[in-house]
């Protein structure tokens, strides 16, 4: 080791005690917002109401603040401000109390708002501060003295006991100790006075020159000139507050998170710390920008435990990390973070030197600089690679040894490991594997033969089984003889890391983490992201949960998950992701030194190219307050309406927007929200980026849209918010209308219906009309024709008669020829006639027992006539295809089923016409009656005449033996419109 390398090292050793002294482990976020992010400037008041909300005062109105988005707004809970120059403001429970710097207070509340005009309901003029004790009383400093609101009235605080002008500050200890600042009309001797709970005077407990005070802890710390900070407590010395350096300190000093204590200086904001004597000195320091004014405007500890300070440039925010950086972080490149010695940590940066941690958190240098790679092989045997050697430790003894062609040719160590002999193997950078054993080095040639040879991680398991990482995903287990490779590359690209966990080899990577499940390589997937890419460290800490160091951070996967993974192959997992909002500097490593994760006192120790720290698994720091849910506004039909229950939007609203918020302030970025609208969301929908819904095609009624959120933690506020609404129908959307619509469609219906039946009345008139007109013109002829023609035969015949004689045979023959044609002519006359006219009810019968009585004669006194009803007229058609029917009927009951007595029946009913034909013969087959005999169409014809009409006809067995013929006709079909005949009842033959 040349001088010039000593030498550094010991500068390094030198500056990493030095920052180690002052350092705590403890780090914090700043987040700062400027005006081009719209956050206020020169905010001179700061308050955090109930629902989390964060307002800042300032000159130009007021400035609300959920953790993403600053929003100036005229209003506090839709009341309305009085003036834009905001003086002070208090949070009160369930409301907000504004005083203005042109005098007046506003105390706004959600069911509304109540000013105090100056001069009026408020005596004095301008407001300078506002504050409350644990009873939620109002106090606050006027123009004429400190004033109380009682029962809605003011009234003047210790009159008499303190002077009678505005007081500079106004205060409540956590005592319920009220403080007032005076300056004596603006000179320069300040007065601190204090009125102790339950006493009616104020008392003079201290003065200073041009003194400032913040309240710290519930109690008074005042800045002194001189650059001196003393804590004042009524009925007690003041305490005086020590400082490192104290002259660069000019600024008021602030609570922060934990107990911290913070304030600006010359070198820009910083986090104070106690020392042993009791002085306190930066941990941490801020930089401001160039050109950034420093001064504290505001400042406030929100719910959450995040300083919020306002300045004359903008607004930041201070919040703890959950990791603890290792002192002198930040300060190098490429850090490690190993088990060293018995309990120790052994870190540092590849650049910089190599310390040793001990328990009790001091640490000290190994003397050694820019390690590769460091190895524990028992808690007293230590191997410790750097840059040009390799360095032994067995207790208290260190030895060195050459790494093997130092001096030829650079060496560098990739990896370190035992094998099952515990013999320590070293891959060597673009010279493959090496074993060192009895102070010796010998290349291990059971990589000889496999491209690219040289390891980039190495592990032994408790099987003893040593498991070498290539490049490709290429992974081997070293056997007696050589080395037996997996037979297909890993899916995770080079071989970064790798884990014993429960039996079961995990190997991290470039691309992602896989784990061995007998001869396949299982993807280890999160269902947050998918592959963990370039991870470079794995371990598990004591209740069995998976550690892992990729590129976008640490990666933290119960054991429950993991047990998951193993029953369903391939199913994603959840995790926990820590990362740069944690405290997490730099990426992981992807070169050396390798692993980038160690478990070791109950921690798990981390390193990145920027830093190494660590974190206590079984007590990280959560947030167990749930984020408190506001809808914000309702937009639609281009108009805002307020987020109030049971707004009503007018008709034919059919698009909105809901804006809405969680007030999560740690870590706003993992506030996770979901959100439904009953009746058209099946479920919770997430929000992906903007935190508002959109809905379209909506209907009139009534809505309920919920709003629900999770913190950094995932501590849901299940109960959210619900916003009601309803949307006006427009008339033609009304229930009135729509059964007005209905009932016309059906009046429509009907009169089609009617329309319908009026055409084919119609029809059927006309077919009846032309069936009439035919019926008389062939009665027409046959009068005309016929008869005329027969009638001069016979007149004809009868002259040739008269002439025979008496005695004549043949005078005898031809007078009965004649005879006979008289009755020819007749019957045709009789004919004629019944073409002319439509045989009714009785007439109808009467010609039904003549047709049996010529189709079956002697048969005609079997007929049995009944009429039932009132006899209407019956349609032309109508009739012939009835009497038709029942003729059929009856010759059939007379011809095949040998009946005794045959019952015909007519009845007249208002909605059908009902005919049947009952006789006690001998039945009929069911197959016959439904389709008639084979080569017979008399049951055919009888179904084609009815169902022509439209009517039913059904041939059954009758209850006591024999048929029943039944045929229904429609009235429509049967009946002719016009009066029908007076008389009723039956009328028996």
């Amino acid at each position: 080791m040349n001088l010039t390398r000593v030498l550094a090292a010991a500068l390094c050793w030198l500056a990493a005690a030095q920052a180690c002294a002052a350092a705590d482990g403890r780090t914090f976020e700043r987040r700062r917002w400027s005006q081009a992010d719209g956050a206020p400037q020169t905010a001179v008041a700061l308050a955090q109401t109930d629902d989390g909300l964060l307002w800042f005062g300032t000159a130009a109105g007021m400035y609300t603040f959920d953790g993403v988005r600053f929003e100036r707004t005229g209003a506090v809970y839709r009341g309305q401000l009085r003036s834009d120059n905001i003086a002070c403001m208090q949070a009160l429970p369930g409301g907000l109390a504004v005083g203005y710097v042109f005098g007046g207070m506003s105390l706004f509340s959600k069911t509304g708002v109540t000013h105090y005009l100056p001069g009026r309901e408020l005596p004095g003029g301008s407001i300078t501060a506002l504050a409350t004790d644990s009873r939620g009383t109002v106090y606050a400093g006027t123009s004429t003295g400190v004033m109380r609101l009682r029962e809605g009235r003011w009234e003047a605080v210790g009159a008499g006991s303190a002077p009678a002008e505005s007081p500079m500050y106004v205060s409540v200890d956590s005592d319920d100790t009220v403080w007032a600042v005076f300056n004596y009309s603006y000179q320069s001797d300040y007065s601190y006075y204090a009125m102790p709970r339950g006493s009616r005077h104020f008392r003079r407990v201290f003065g200073a020159p041009m003194a400032g005070t913040t309240k710290i802890g519930g109690r008074q710390v005042v800045m002194l000139p001189g650059d001196r900070y003393v804590e004042l407590a009524a009925g007690a010395p003041p305490r005086r507050l020590a400082l490192h350096k104290p002259r660069l300190y000019d600024d008021l000093l602030l609570g922060g998170p934990a107990g911290t204590l913070w304030t600006s200086r010359e070198d820009g904001f910083v986090r104070l710390a106690r020392r042993a004597d009791g002085v306190l000195e930066p941990a941490e320091t801020f930089d401001r920008p160039a050109g950034m004014a420093r001064y504290t405007t505001a400042s406030l500890l929100d719910r959450e435990g995040n300083l919020w300070v306002a300045t004359l440039d903008g607004v930041e925010r201070y919040r703890r990390h959950r990791l603890s950086r290792l002192s002198g972080s930040g300060s190098g490149v490429n850090w490690l973070a190993m088990p060293g010695l018995g309990d120790e940590v052994w870190y540092g940066p590849a650049n910089g030197p190599l310390m040793r941690l001990a328990a009790d958190g001091s640490s000290r240098p190994t003397g050694l600089a820019s390690a590769n790679a460091v190895l524990r092989a028992a808690p007293d045997h230590v191997w410790v690679a750097t840059s040009d050697a390799l360095w032994e430790w067995h207790g208290a003894r260190r030895i060195r040894h050459a790494l093997p062609g130092a001096d030829k040719w650079g060496v560098e160590v990739q990896a370190l490991a035992m094998d099952g002999q515990d013999r320590l193997l070293a891959s060597l950078i673009r010279k493959g594997l090496w074993r060192f054993e009895d102070g010796r080095w010998t290349r291990d040639d059971r990589t000889r033969g496999i491209p690219d040879p040289t390891p980039i991680s190495m592990l032994t398991t408790a099987q003893g089984r040593t498991w070498l990482g290539f490049t490709n995903g290429r992974l081997g287990e070293l056997t007696a003889t050589g080395i037996r490779l997996w037979p297909a590359p890993l899916p995770t690209g080079n071989v970064l890391s790798m884990l014993e966990y429960r039996g079961r080899l995990f190997v991290g990577g470039e691309r992602g983490v896989s784990w061995l499940d007998g001869d396949r390589a299982r993807p280890l997937l999160l269902r947050q992201s998918g592959a963990m890419l370039g991870v470079a460290g794995m371990v598990a800490d004591s209740r069995g949960n998976l550690w892992l160091h990729g590129l976008d951070g640490l990666h933290r996967i119960a054991a429950a998950a993991l047990a998951g993974a193993f029953v369903a192959p391939g199913d994603p997992v959840d995790g926990e992701l820590f990362n740069f909002e944690d405290g997490l500097r730099g990426q992981v490593g992807q070169m050396r030194p390798l692993p980038a994760l160690a478990a070791a006192r109950g921690r798990i120790w981390f390193a990145t190219v920027a830093q190494a720290g660590w974190l206590d698994p079984l007590a990280i720091p959560r947030n167990p307050r749930a984020p408190d849910v506001l809808i914000r506004s309702l937009h639609a039909g281009g108009r805002d309406y307020p987020a109030v229950d049971g707004v009503k939007l007018p008709e034919r609203t059919t698009s909105l927007d809901v804006a809405f918020t969680a007030t999560a302030l740690s870590i706003p970025e993992r506030a996770r929200l979901r959100y439904r609208l009953d009746g058209v969301d099946a479920g919770w929908r997430d929000v992906q980026h903007e935190r508002s819904a959109s809905y379209t095609n909506l209907a009139p009624g009534s809505y309920r849209f919920h709003v629900i959120a999770a913190n950094e933690d995932g501590v849901w506020n299940a109960a959210g918010a619900v916003l009601r609404f309803d949307i006006a129908p427009a008339l033609w959307q009304t229930a009135w209308f729509r059964v007005l619509c209905v009932v016309a469609g059906l009046a429509v219906m009907a009169l089609l219906y009617r329309w319908r039946l009026a055409i084919a009345a119609r029809r059927a008139t006309e077919r009846a009309t032309a069936r009439m007109e035919e019926r008389e013109r062939i009665a027409r002829s046959l009068h005309d024709t016929l008869l005329q023609a027969v009638q001069g035969m016979v007149l004809r015949f009868q002259a040739e008669v008269w002439r025979m004689p008496p005695e004549s045979p043949s005078a005898a023959a031809l007078d009965a020829a004649l005879s006979d044609a008289d009755r020819l002519i007749a019957s045709t006359r009789d004919e004629v006639m019944a073409l002319r006219r439509v045989p009714q009810a009785a007439e109808l019968l009467d010609e039904l027992r003549a047709a049996v009585a010529t189709l079956a004669p002697g048969s005609d006194h079997l007929l049995h006539f009944a009429l039932q009803g009132e006899p209407r007229r019956l349609r032309g058609e109508t009739a012939g295809e009835i009497f038709c029917a029942l003729r059929e009927a009856a010759v059939n009951s007379v011809r095949h089923a040998r009946a005794g007595r045959i019952a015909v029946e007519l009845r007249f009913l208002p909605r059908v016409l009902e005919a049947s034909v009952t006789d006690d013969g001998i039945g009929i087959e069911r197959k016959v009656a439904q389709s008639g005999r084979s080569g017979h169409f008399g049951i055919v014809g009888m179904r084609e005449r009815i169902g022509h009409l439209g009517g039913r006809i059904a041939v059954t067995p009758a209850p006591g033996g024999g048929t029943v013929v039944r045929i229904r006709i429609p009235a429509r079909a049967a009946y002719e419109a016009g009066p029908r005949p007076r008389w009723r009842g039956w009328l028996p033959w």
